[in-house]
């Protein structure tokens, strides 16, 4: 005969009060009932044997799971077993670093930007890759470590890979799905990996010689569309892709500003910029070339429903760029920010201009403003400097 509710109420009164050990109450087929001592919580369990082992399935707390649900489970439990899958094994593949992995995303992946989720994505598959069927309870450092070699040239892919691999077992000790140490944390140390290499600023154009190199953009055979996003995003001073991401939903309908949404933005905040004469006059040549409804895209690329290229910018830059002279098109930001500064503009204003988020929360949190006026006086100024005859 089986366990009724009212045996498993005495055992656990008799725990808090008694205490001592464990209460055992068995069901049958396996199933029991284990009953803490001192505080008297009841857990199910079911015993069977795997090879020469002898284990045992959780399957839940009592009363949260009744008799009848006990009983429900360990049979469907045994169906498992017969068939050659038993829980142990079945929970290990659950907790194996790519299924973890896997879960983590899922769960975080709805808080991220679209690009965002991608990138986190590629630098998790470079470790699923490697050791994604490796339980990750006996994931250790070296194994990590091998990883992270094959990445070292790459600092920040390194860097990335470490972080993620660090995330999802820290995802998997708050899930209770793991206790041992994070295998990734001690990487971080200095002396384990080559150090980060320096960032280098993207070579700039000195402003003065803007204008000559901008008449020679002009002259040159490439496509209008070419030229007017290399134009543009000189006058700007937006970010490549920022540009080249332009749709017509963030243009206003008189041309007169573009407005980049949070998801597209390196600070992840909306960013207005009130075009200049020039700019304005790039924008409506290319709504007369192409029309709002021919293409989503301000600038588009030769594929139908494609952006322009980043590398078509480049190449426009690189052949009409005055002999002698290195320069980017991110470099524009820089020429931008010089001759801003140079020019005695508040750096407030060429922050706001650039989209830069102040590192500074506390003045950040007083300083409120946001330099509407200044900084479209200063994109007219900057446009009037650069295109002069």
């Amino acid at each position: 005969m089986g366990l009724v509710d009212k045996q498993i109420k005495h055992a656990q009164l008799t725990a808090q009060i008694v205490g001592g050990k464990r209460i055992k109450l068995y069901d049958g087929n396996g199933l029991f009932l284990e009953v803490s001592a001192g505080r008297g919580v009841a857990s199910w369990f079911l015993k069977y044997r795997s090879g020469r082992h002898e284990r045992r399935a959780s399957i839940g707390r009592y009363p949260g799971i009744t008799i009848a649900q006990a009983r429900n489970h360990a049979r469907d439990l045994r169906t498992a077993i017969d068939g050659g899958q038993p829980p142990h094994l079945a929970k290990s593949k659950e907790r194996t670093f790519a299924a973890l992995a896997d879960e983590w995303f899922k769960v975080n992946k709805g808080d991220w930007s679209e690009r965002h989720a991608t990138g986190v994505e590629r630098y998790l598959r470079y470790a699923k890759d490697a050791f994604g069927a490796t339980a990750i309870a006996e994931l250790d450092a070296p194994t990590v470590l091998e990883l992270l070699r094959k990445y070292e040239a790459r600092g920040e892919t390194a860097r990335r890979v470490r972080l993620y691999v660090s995330l999802v077992h820290t995802y998997a000790v708050n899930t209770g799905r793991v206790n041992t140490p994070d295998p990734a944390a001690s990487l971080r140390r200095k002396g384990v990996l080559k150090a980060k290499a320096r960032v280098r600023s993207h070579p700039a154009m000195p402003a003065h010689l803007i204008p000559d190199w901008l008449k020679a953009l002009e002259a040159s055979p490439f496509a209008p569309e070419v030229k007017a996003a290399t134009k543009f995003t000189t006058l700007t001073a937006l970010r490549t892709g920022e540009v080249l991401g332009l749709t017509w939903a963030e243009v206003a309908p008189d041309n007169t500003s573009v407005t980049i949404p949070a998801d597209r933005m390196k600070g992840k905040r909306d960013h207005t910029v009130f075009l200049s004469k020039p700019a304005r006059n790039l924008v409506d040549a290319m709504e007369t070339i192409w029309g709002r409804a021919r293409s989503a895209y301000v600038f588009p690329g030769k594929k139908v429903g494609e952006p322009l290229s980043n590398m078509a910018m480049s190449m426009a830059l690189t052949r009409t760029c005055p002999k002698g002279v290195t320069a980017t098109i991110h470099g524009m930001r820089a020429a931008f920010s010089t001759w801003a500064n140079s020019s005695g503009a508040s750096p407030w204003v060429v922050e706001r201009c650039l989209a830069h988020v102040n590192k500074d929360k506390v003045a950040a949190a007083y300083n409120r403003s946001t330099y509407d006026a200044e900084a479209k006086a200063l994109w007219e100024a900057w446009a009037a400097a650069i295109t002069a005859k």
